[in-house]
């Protein structure tokens, strides 16, 4: 019997405020449903940062904080506000689920570290209703291969052995994601600029905002750089990541002497699959949010886009949503055959420059549009690896 493996990346569910990248529910729920009527088994594989811990506050007196301390208590307080802002979802996985020749599974990515714990877990999956739930930092399954990829570069990386320490008696996360200073800068980063950060044509958009947005934008990178994530030393030396900091500050001055700060260069994931079991014939990376798909010394190679809805910028300067695609694999009697689903939305448009002017305004219009399409309101193409 054939078995199919379905591969997302990079939802990043969130739980409905500014900091939420992702309304587009409808068209998820519309592929779900779909795929939930095949007739063979589906595994359906959701391939890191499925949930947007990073960017989901939580509230201390009515006010909202992002805390870099994260406990247990803390993690399912973020998850319950996950599943509130996108519940419609979960019970189209739910749902999926009721056919017993399907499973699904969450591999763990940069966003949704919280899934390291054993209450997150158990929560997650009474969500799913319990039964052939799996989460896991990769998924492995005869010759196909698949984990997010964070793991390869140095701003993200963490060591499982020391995923987590005590701190004031309580358990919390040991991830340099967190102490390090990028939480701050990315979250500092998306609530003043809450629209542009999803367009993916940054030096565009940076050479149009206004001089005092340039200004913002230069500060946050340089309390970044140089006052947070320098300032972690000892953070770094007493939770046991010495070697991450100044591989970190190696990194960072190769990147200023190149002016190259593409955290997540695709020759590094290269790098990566000369390292793994050449057994594997099929291997898929996410994180990167850009699609690249290559046959490579007897594998196939490759690394899906996001599903977080984000924009790209067309000739007319007009901002349009980017591809989401997942990847089908079908195994059948040792044989793969491998395609990537896309789906593109062409009736939408929004001015770049207006964007950029009023980001609110742009964020609120493009999240009404994006959050009322389904399935019926995408082109729909299937390229053969």
């Amino acid at each position: 019997m054939p078995k199919e493996m379905i591969f997302f990346s990079d939802v990043e569910f969130g739980s409905g405020t500014i900091t939420d990248d992702f309304v587009s529910d409808k068209l998820f729920i519309s592929v779900i449903n779909d795929l939930a009527k095949k007739k063979d088994p589906v595994d359906l594989i959701f391939n890191g940062d499925t949930f947007d811990f990073l960017k989901v506050p939580v509230y201390v007196k009515g006010k909202e904080k992002y805390p870099t301390h994260i406990t247990d208590e803390i993690a399912l307080e973020k998850l319950d506000s996950i599943y509130k802002a996108h519940k419609d979802s979960f019970l189209a996985l739910k749902a999926f689920l009721n056919d017993e020749k399907n499973e699904v599974y969450f591999v763990i990515g940069n966003h949704d570290y919280e899934l390291l714990f054993d209450r997150v877990q158990e929560k997650l999956k009474s969500y799913l209703g319990e039964k052939r739930v799996h989460i896991l930092p990769v998924y492995t399954k005869d010759k196909v291969y698949a984990e997010h990829g964070h793991q390869y570069h140095v701003y993200n990386k963490y060591v499982y052995e020391r995923v987590f320490r005590s701190y004031k008696g309580k358990k919390e996360l040991n991830i340099p994601m967190l102490f390090s200073g990028m939480l701050e800068f990315v979250i500092n980063f998306k609530i003043k600029h809450p629209f542009i950060e999803r367009i993916i044509e940054r030096q565009q958009v940076f050479s149009l905002v206004k001089f005092r947005a340039k200004l913002s934008l230069y500060w946050l990178f340089f309390r970044f750089y140089v006052l947070n994530v320098f300032n972690s030393f000892f953070q770094h030396l007493i939770r046991g990541y010495g070697w991450v900091f100044f591989e970190t500050g190696y990194s960072f001055l190769q990147d200023l002497i190149r002016k190259d700060f593409d955290i997540c260069d695709f020759n590094i994931y290269l790098n990566a699959l000369k390292r793994l079991d050449p057994k594997y014939k099929v291997v898929i990376f996410g994180h990167r949010h850009d699609y690249s798909g290559i046959e490579t010394n007897d594998k196939i190679f490759i690394v899906l886009n996001s599903w977080r809805d984000e924009y790209g910028i067309s000739e007319k300067h007009h901002i349009i949503p980017k591809t989401k695609n997942y990847a089908r694999v079908v195994e059948n009697n040792g044989q793969y055959k491998v395609e990537i689903v896309n789906f593109d939305l062409n009736d939408f448009r929004i001015n770049l420059k207006e964007s950029i002017e009023d980001e609110l305004s742009a964020l609120k219009k493009a999240n009404e549009i994006m959050s009322k399409k389904d399935l019926k309101d995408y082109t729909q193409s299937v390229v053969k690896i």
